[in-house]
C-alpha cells in the first residue's frame, strides 16, 4: 500500500476566458489539456443554451455548445443568428469570426476553420430574406470554412 502521506501534484487543467468579439459573437479557446486545437465557427439560435463567463456552465447536465467544443480541443466563436442583421452583416460577421480566429494563439495557422450551423434559416432574425440562409454558406466558403448543414 501507498504512503497516504505523500501527495501529488493535481493536474492543472487548461482555462479560458471568454472573448467578446462583437454584439452576439464570442470566442472560447480550446480547453483541452493539450491547450490549442484547429478553429470553428458554430452558428446558433438565440435560444439555444449559453456559455457565461463564471455563470451556469450546464443546463441538466448538457453544456452549450460553445463549451463542448472548446472542451473537444477546438478554439470555437460562437455566432448568434441576431448577428445577421442584413446581407453586409453576414459577410461581416465572418469576417470578425474568421480574424478572431486567426489572431487566436491557441488556433495555430493552417490547421483550418470549420463551420457548423444548425439549420441557418432558423438562426436568422424575422424579416431576413431566406436566401440569406445561401449567403451564410457561400461566405463561409469564402473564407475557407468547411460547411456542413445539419
Amino acid at each position: 500500500m501507498g504512503d497516504s502521506s505523500v501527495m501529488e501534484d493535481p493536474v492543472k487543467l487548461p482555462t479560458a476566458d471568454l472573448v467578446n468579439v462583437d454584439d452576439h459573437v464570442s470566442l472560447l479557446p480550446p480547453l483541452s489539456r493539450r491547450g490549442y486545437g484547429p478553429g470553428l465557427i458554430i452558428v446558433l439560435p438565440e435560444d439555444a443554451p449559453r456559455y457565461t463567463q463564471g455563470g451556469i456552465v450546464c443546463e441538466d447536465g448538457i453544456p452549450p455548445p460553445l463549451l463542448k467544443w472548446a472542451e473537444e480541443g477546438f478554439a470555437v466563436v460562437e455566432i448568434r443568428g441576431s448577428a445577421f442583421k442584413t446581407t453586409a452583416a453576414v459577410q461581416e460577421v465572418f469576417a470578425k469570426a474568421t480574424a478572431a480566429l486567426e489572431s487566436c494563439e491557441a488556433c495555430p495557422d493552417g490547421s483550418g476553420i470549420g463551420l457548423i450551423g444548425k439549420s441557418c434559416i432558423q438562426c436568422l432574425p424575422d424579416g431576413l430574406p431566406l436566401q440569406h440562409a445561401d449567403l451564410i454558406q457561400s461566405t463561409a466558403q469564402h473564407y475557407g470554412t468547411n460547411t456542413s448543414k445539419t
